[in-house]
C-alpha cells in the first residue's frame, strides 16, 4: 500500500519499494494511464493515474484540478487572476487586490480578510482532509499543503515591487506587518495539529535560481523565528514537516532542519550531494530531478540525470523520488513514459 509506504519513509523506516512524490499535469500521459478523458472528468483520471502508477504523496492541487483549455502561449486574465498553461489546468497567480501605496501595505491584517475563528478553520481542514482520503484510500498520501508559511505571503498579497519599497522603506512597519502574517500562520498551524496529518508540506518561496531572493541576515531576523513558532505547533502532535521552496536555499539548509524541519525539497542547482551526506541519514529529502532535462533531453540523458540524484541519495532512508516542478504539458509523451519506467526501475530493483 502505498500511503503505508509514504508514512514509514517520512519516519526513515525501511520500504518494500522506493518511495515516490510526483506532481502530474500531462493530459495525454493521464488519459494513456488512467484511460479517462482528464478534460471530461478531472478529477477522477488524476486519482486513478496516481493509483496506476503506484505514486506514494501527492498534493491536494495536483488532484483536484479543474480543466482549462489554451492556445499555445496564451494568457488569460480574470479580476486580479492571470492564468497560464499547466496541462490539464491553469497555474494561477491570484494578485487579490492591487495595493496604491506602501502605506496600505504596513496596514494589511490577514485577520481581517479570513475572520475564522479557530473552530472554523479545524472544521475546514478537517473537511478537506476527509475528501482527500475518501479519493485515496490506502493509495497514497496526501498531505496538507501549506502554500504561504510567511515568506510567501509578502509575495502572492502584495508582489515583489511592493514588497521591495515596503522592506526597503518601512523597516519598524514591515516588521509588524510580518508579525501579523505569522500569528496568521500560527492559527492555521493551530488547527491543523488538531487533525492527525502525518505530513504537512510548508511551502514558503524564499529564493531563485541565483540564491536567496533577500540577505540571509535579513531572513535569520524577520522570517526564520517565525518558522520555529509555526512548525511547533504544527508537531505538537507528530505530524511530520517538509519545508518546501524553489530556488537555490543549500546556504540555509542546516539553519532550515535546526529551526525543526523534518525534511526539505530540493530543486536541481542545489548541491544534493552534499546535503545528503550531511543531511541524508536522519532527514526526509525530497526531488532535485530536473524537469529541464525530462522536456528537452532524450533517453540516455534521462537516465543520467537519475543516476545522478540515485546515486547521491542512496544511502539515505528517506529520500523521495520527485521530478521538481511537477510533469506539465510541454514534456514530451515518450519522455514522460520513460521518466516513469526508468524510475520504476529503480523503486524495484534498484537499477536503471
Amino acid at each position: 500500500m502505498s500511503f503505508l509506504r509514504a508514512v514509514q519513509a517520512i519516519h526513515l523506516e525501511a520500504t518494500d519499494k522506493k518511495p515516490q512524490l510526483e506532481t502530474i499535469f500531462h493530459p495525454e500521459f493521464i488519459q494513456n494511464i488512467s484511460q479517462i478523458d482528464p478534460y471530461q472528468n478531472s478529477l477522477k483520471a488524476h486519482v486513478e493515474t496516481y493509483k496506476a502508477l503506484d505514486i506514494d504523496i501527492t498534493f491536494d492541487f495536483s488532484l483536484n484540478v479543474e480543466a482549462e483549455t489554451f492556445v499555445e502561449g496564451e494568457l488569460k486574465y480574470t479580476g486580479a487572476q492571470t492564468h497560464s498553461q499547466w496541462g490539464v489546468g491553469a497555474g494561477i497567480w491570484d494578485w487579490t487586490k492591487r495595493f496604491e501605496d506602501v502605506d496600505e501595505v504596513v496596514r494589511y491584517d490577514p485577520f481581517e480578510h479570513d475572520s475564522r475563528s479557530l473552530a472554523e478553520m479545524v472544521k475546514d481542514f478537517r473537511r478537506e482532509k476527509e475528501f482527500y482520503e475518501s479519493l485515496m484510500g490506502s493509495s497514497c498520501l496526501v498531505p496538507h499543503f501549506l502554500r504561504s508559511t510567511l515568506f510567501f505571503y509578502l509575495i502572492t498579497v502584495f508582489g515583489w515591487e511592493m514588497t521591495c519599497f515596503t522592506i526597503k522603506d518601512r523597516e519598524k512597519e514591515t516588521k509588524k506587518l510580518i508579525e501579523r502574517l505569522a500569528n496568521y500562520s500560527i492559527q492555521q498551524a493551530e488547527a491543523l495539529s488538531q487533525l492527525g496529518y502525518d505530513l504537512i508540506i510548508s511551502h514558503d518561496d524564499i529564493a531563485m535560481a541565483f540564491g536567496l531572493a533577500f540577505s540571509k541576515s535579513w531572513y535569520q531576523d524577520q522570517i526564520f523565528p517565525w518558522y520555529e513558532k509555526i512548525w511547533q505547533t504544527l508537531k505538537k502532535h507528530g505530524t511530520r514537516v517538509v519545508f518546501w521552496s524553489d530556488g537555490k536555499i543549500d546556504s540555509v539548509v542546516e539553519e532550515i532542519f535546526t529551526l525543526g524541519a523534518d525534511g526539505i525539497f530540493l530543486e536541481p542547482m542545489n548541491d544534493i550531494e552534499k546535503i545528503a551526506q550531511q543531511f541524508g541519514k536522519e532527514k526526509i529529502i525530497i526531488g532535485n530531478i530536473n524537469s529541464t532535462i525530462l522536456t528537452f533531453g532524450d533517453k540516455e540523458d534521462i537516465r543520467t540525470e537519475l543516476k545522478r540524484v540515485f546515486s547521491a541519495t542512496r544511502d539515505c532512508p528517506a529520500y523521495i523520488i520527485h521530478a521538481a516542478g511537477g510533469i506539465p504539458h510541454n514534456v514530451p509523451l515518450k519522455n514522460v513514459e520513460t521518466y516513469f519506467q526508468l524510475c520504476e526501475n529503480y523503486r524495484c530493483e534498484g537499477w536503471i
